[in-house]
């Protein structure tokens, strides 16, 4: 892949951490929790193809979920970074877990923001946040959503990543954070605890987060971080200068 077809935004130093974007969005809806993490952790957030400031979105791009997994090795391969810390929200944790498993090598542990193993199973798109808490809405938190999500186009490559049955594979630590209040990922997140959750290695670690649906690290940033520092911190702790590159 072309060099000067990557766009990424590179903040802090230390261990590398890649966080992904979600259907519509850009590295621009981890906006939230970025100032904390940069504080001791090397943050890349890159714009994937058709969305933010990434480049224009191939055909070919569009319609293999391993092309996404091409583009964030490439990224690293850029900026010279081996392995990495690798998470994403929602379609970006989707690419995250498929990158663990196409490119073991490069990855040291994952996170996921309300994502999902085999999203193949839901009939419809994500963005379900509206009227979907049993909670008043914040209208400002609303309006943050919304920005994040008008970034890009809506990819249905989650029909592409039923990768259930591939999850015994995964020897990385795993962080998985749910909304409570989010419906779709509820019903597959109850499902898999029946069904499939015993194949999970003992290292991967769900936790529910309360007071939000899809939207978890814009709707309770503080509550993400709670549990998102700590597992950073135990993959390799490290305190760093802020500074900030792009590359693209």
């Amino acid at each position: 892949m072309d060099e000067n077809r990557l766009f990424a935004r590179v903040f802090g130093t230390g261990i590398p951490t890649v966080l992904i974007h979600g259907n519509h969005g850009s590295g621009y809806t981890f906006a939230m929790i970025l100032p904390e993490i940069m504080k001791e952790f090397q943050v890349i957030l890159p714009d994937m193809p058709g969305f933010g400031s990434g480049p224009p979105m191939s055909e070919f791009f569009e319609n293999d979920p391993l092309e996404s997994v091409a583009y964030v090795e490439e990224i690293l391969k850029a900026l010279k970074i081996s392995t990495a810390i690798l998470g994403g929200h929602s379609l970006g944790g989707l690419i995250s877990l498929l990158t663990a498993l196409d490119r073991p090598s490069i990855v040291r542990a994952l996170v996921l923001i309300d994502s999902f193993v085999d999203y193949h199973e839901r009939p419809e798109g994500l963005r379900r946040f509206q009227g979907s808490y049993p909670f008043p809405h914040n209208p400002n938190i609303d309006a943050e959503i919304g920005d994040a999500c008008d970034d890009g186009k809506s990819v249905n490559w989650y029909n592409w990543f039923d990768v259930s049955g591939r999850i015994q594979e995964i020897h990385i630590p795993v962080l998985e954070m749910m909304g409570e209040a989010n419906p779709d990922t509820n019903d597959l997140f109850e499902k898999w605890l029946i069904e499939k959750r015993s194949i999970v290695p003992f290292n991967w670690v769900t936790k529910r987060i309360l007071g939000g649906a899809h939207f978890i690290h814009i709707e309770q940033p503080e509550k993400v971080l709670d549990e998102l520092l700590p597992f950073l911190r135990s993959i390799n702790p490290y305190k760093g200068s802020m500074k900030c590159q792009v590359i693209h």
